[in-house]
């Protein structure tokens, strides 16, 4: 299997000022080059190759997912100098590092549970090269989605395992007629509820990951911003489905093109779209319940 060792922060909130010690700039400067990117994705064109380059860096946080895009696009995997080392592979010469913040982590004691606990205390800059920037041994290809499964019902075995995970994370689904939607969340009711008449296929799929991410990114029904509530629940499925080989491009898209009206906003929901998708993938590829309820 193609190894993935990440060498990047994976989940760390967005630096939102210099910090960790920039005695040389190097924080500020970058933190120049994630504006730029923030700016450059206001457009749709732009927030739909953010949201195809997090298909390939689930786990990396947004933050660096974002500056990985600016600096090498085509970068469909980066690991230290080191790292790429000990995998055989040699950086090329003249190739420079892609620049990505790293936290600056301290034990400290936490003062309810007096467990020691890891806090952040700042942001730092180092390097990271592309798979593109090297040469050497080449890395076996991770596995296809059937493979992985033992299915070429890609789309079915996800459904079942996404269910069952919600169904275990306390939720009720159900499928019952609904006029002109495909289904919804409802969290005072903890349900997800899809339309009966949607056809078993990745048409089903569609809906359950989106409403599973409303759940997972702690939506409280329409009582916020419905845009920004939709824009992050179709990002986080968008990812989720490409990541298992499902391209949904032609109905995310058009779905969320009205997405964000500012860059902080817009960082926002890039930092809650990748803690979103993060989870759900982790969901489908580490959870295997036997049994954990049924559809009603």
């Amino acid at each position: 299997m193609r190894e993935n060792v990440q060498r990047v922060p994976i989940g760390e909130a967005l630096p939102s000022e210099p910090s960790g010690g920039a005695k040389d700039g190097r924080v500020a400067a970058l933190m120049q080059t994630l504006e730029a990117g923030t700016e450059a994705i206001l457009t749709s064109e732009g927030f739909q190759a953010y949201l195809r380059m997090q298909t390939r860096f689930w786990q990396y946080s947004a933050t660096n997912t974002l500056l990985i895009m600016m600096q090498y696009p085509d970068a469909s995997l980066v690991n230290s100098y080191d790292r790429w080392h000990t995998l055989n592979r040699q950086v090329k010469k003249g190739e420079r590092g892609i620049k990505i913040f790293y936290p600056f982590k301290k034990k400290l004691v936490d003062e309810e549970s007096g467990d020691e606990v890891l806090r952040v205390m700042g942001f730092g800059v180092g390097n990271v090269f592309a798979y593109e920037q090297t040469e050497g041994e080449p890395l076996a290809e991770p596995p296809t989605p059937a493979e992985r499964f033992g299915t070429s019902d890609v789309a079915g075995e996800i459904d079942r395992r996404l269910s069952l995970w919600a169904i275990g994370q306390g939720l009720r689904l159900a499928q019952k007629p609904l006029p002109a939607i495909r289904g919804y969340f409802s969290p005072d009711q903890r349900e997800i509820v899809l339309n009966a008449a949607l056809p078993a296929d990745d048409g089903r799929l569609k809906t359950l990951v989106h409403e599973t991410a409303h759940f997972v990114a702690g939506h409280k029904g329409w009582r916020g911003e419905k845009q920004d509530a939709e824009t992050i629940a179709e990002g986080s499925a968008f990812v989720v489905l490409r990541h298992f080989g499902m391209d949904t491009a032609d109905y995310s898209f058009p779905y969320v093109a009205r997405f964000a009206r500012s860059t902080a906003l817009l960082r926002s929901h890039l930092q809650t779209i990748q803690q979103v998708s993060s989870t759900l993938i982790g969901a489908i590829e580490t959870e295997r319940p036997e049994e954990a309820g049924e559809w009603l």
